[in-house]
């Protein structure tokens, strides 16, 4: 489907209003239009999270009675899909059930008492939206409903970053020229390195940085309760990078910087490869697996439940069994070819030990998902030729241009952090 230019750089969201055109198109629909899209159904929600509990109900409903009547088609892998679909959409608030009238518990306005409850259900998420355009949150349906309902918007830290962040980048626009190719594609962009998120972030464009993954050498109570945890993360690899003077910690800049984490983090879209005691599930005892640290298992767990744009399906999970590394990695299948050029040495070190080698880390997550990613170390990564196609084969930080070159390779050795052993250490 080829969408205008302007549909996709502008800054109005796009609302689907029905159901029947959105089931029918939504696959084709760039990431870039999907991701911030806001949808109006005539379905319940319960339908689509609890469909065996509910599917009398749903057969009743329109949308069931068009599916058994062949208004169109409903098969099993494409309906699988697209409530997985739903279901993401759901998690970023982003989807109105507009048969979910009995979920409206906000008491009725005498001079709108003639209105559905479902629409001040409506005007009660729709005023907790951001609006690319004003920079502010949405408007009522209605200038006196808004009066009406005290016009209370959230005032949450994650969601005044955003508005800010928005802000300046459509007065100043992004310093960091992206390939159309790039802000277009369906594959989220992975930040692997701190010291090359912490000196290009703000840079990037925001329809890079709103899906974007980061994997970091960090554990969150650092950000979110630096006070409690000042000494914890000064003693930390971080924290002796910025004593040493490695790159510039102004407060203004780290102050910033820490909102946009706690933006992304409530987005579920930071991965803590510190903070391996937040995993309480049983590991697994089988002996392929049992090498392998207990934050790759958080990864997995998070991983798995993220959605995957490139296949409208959850990611797959990582590749944690030693055998499969050893024997089907970067062997005679073109699938499993080596992208980064890491070791299988290094691959099991990385499992076991958790370094955080920038190369061995972009490999491990590009095997278990090939076609879904961009790995990058900074946002000048974006910049070259590397990621306008998707050619297999290894890809080597000898390719990056001037600009990019400068941040990856400055003070950083070949790919990894300069002194990368001391992520193990029992200070972290």
């Amino acid at each position: 489907m080829s969408i205008p230019e302007p549909v996709i750089t502008g800054q109005r969201r796009v609302v689907f209003t029905s159901f029947i055109g959105l089931y029918s198109t939504w696959r084709e629909c760039p990431a870039s239009v999907l991701y911030p899209a806001i949808f109006i159904l005539p379905l319940k929600r319960r339908w689509i999270f609890e469909p065996t509990k509910y599917q009398q109900e749903f057969g009743r409903s329109v949308v069931g009675q068009l599916f058994q009547f062949g208004y169109f088609q409903q098969d099993e892998s494409g309906w699988t899909e697209f409530t997985q679909m739903l279901k993401w959409k759901d998690s970023q608030n982003l989807v109105f059930w507009m048969l979910d009238a009995d979920r409206c518990s906000y008491p009725l306005a005498h001079n709108y008492s003639f209105v559905a409850p479902v629409w001040h259900l409506f005007n009660e998420r729709l005023t907790k939206l951001y609006d690319p355009v004003t920079h502010f949150f949405f408007e009522t349906l209605k200038k006196a409903t808004s009066e009406t309902m005290g016009n209370k918007h959230s005032d949450s830290a994650a969601e005044q970053f955003i508005i800010e962040f928005n802000r300046k980048k459509h007065e100043n626009g992004a310093a960091i020229s992206i390939p159309e190719s790039v802000i277009t594609s369906q594959r989220r962009v992975v930040f692997v390195s701190f010291i090359g998120l912490y000196s290009t972030w703000s840079e990037c464009p925001a329809s890079v940085l709103y899906p974007a993954i980061f994997i970091l050498p960090l554990k969150r109570r650092w950000i979110f309760e630096p006070t409690k945890y000042q000494q914890e993360f000064q003693t930390s690899i971080v924290g002796q990078l910025f004593e040493l003077g490695f790159f510039q910690k102004d407060e203004s800049s780290w102050i910033q910087f820490t909102q946009m984490l706690k933006w992304k983090d409530s987005q579920h879209l930071i991965f803590w490869m510190l903070d391996a005691d937040r995993y309480t599930a049983p590991l697994s005892t089988t002996h392929s697996y049992s090498f392998v640290a207990p934050v790759w298992h958080l990864f997995n767990e998070r991983l798995t439940k993220l959605y995957d744009p490139v296949t409208h399906a959850p990611y797959q999970p990582l590749q944690l069994d030693e055998n499969w590394w050893k024997l089907t990695y970067n062997q005679t299948t073109p699938a499993h070819r080596s992208r980064f050029g890491a070791s299988v040495a290094s691959i099991v070190v990385e499992l076991e030990f958790v370094t955080l080698k920038y190369q061995t880390i972009k490999e491990i997550v590009h095997q278990s998902n090939p076609h879904s990613f961009h790995l990058v170390q900074s946002c000048y990564d974006l910049t070259i030729a590397e990621f306008e196609t998707d050619r297999g084969g290894f890809y080597k930080d000898e390719t990056l241009n001037a600009s990019a070159a400068a941040v990856a390779n400055s003070n950083v050795n070949q790919g990894e952090w300069m002194i990368s052993a001391d992520y193990d250490t029992e200070s972290t």
